[in-house]
C-alpha cells in the first residue's frame, strides 16, 4: 500500500503542472490575437524575382504572417517567412514555394487589402 501513497501526489502534481501550462498557452494564443484586432492590415509587394519576394507593412496593426496567401497566376502558393509577424513599417522576406516566373501575376491578399505585383 506505501506504493499507492506515492503514485497519487505525483499524479496530482502532474495536473496541476499540465493545467498551469494550458492555461499560459490561452492566455498568450489570447493576447497575441489581440494584437492584430486593431487598425488596418495592408501590405504591398515591394519587390519579387523567381522565388524571392519582399514585403511591407504598410497598415497600422501587427499582421501575422499566416494571415497573409500569396497566389501565382491566381494560384494559391505558400511563401515561407522567418518570422511570425510583421509589425507596421516592417519590411521583410519570404520564399515562395511556387517560384514566380517572368510576365506572372503575383498577388498578396490580406484580410484588409491585396497587392498585385508582376514578375
Amino acid at each position: 500500500m506505501k506504493q499507492g501513497s506515492v503514485v497519487m501526489p505525483l499524479f496530482i502534481i502532474f495536473m496541476m503542472s499540465t493545467t498551469m501550462v494550458v492555461f499560459a498557452y490561452i492566455w498568450f494564443d489570447h493576447l497575441d490575437k489581440e494584437e492584430t484586432t486593431e487598425g488596418t492590415r495592408t501590405v504591398i509587394i515591394k519587390n519579387a524575382f523567381v522565388g524571392k519576394v519582399e514585403v511591407m507593412n504598410t497598415g497600422t496593426a501587427t499582421i501575422r504572417t499566416d494571415d497573409l496567401a500569396f497566389y501565382v497566376n491566381n494560384i494559391r502558393t505558400e511563401c515561407r517567412f522567418f518570422e511570425d509577424k510583421l509589425i507596421p513599417g516592417m519590411n521583410t522576406t519570404c520564399f515562395l514555394v511556387k517560384p514566380c516566373g517572368i510576365g506572372s501575376l503575383l498577388v498578396v491578399a490580406t484580410p484588409d487589402n491585396q497587392h498585385v505585383f508582376y514578375c
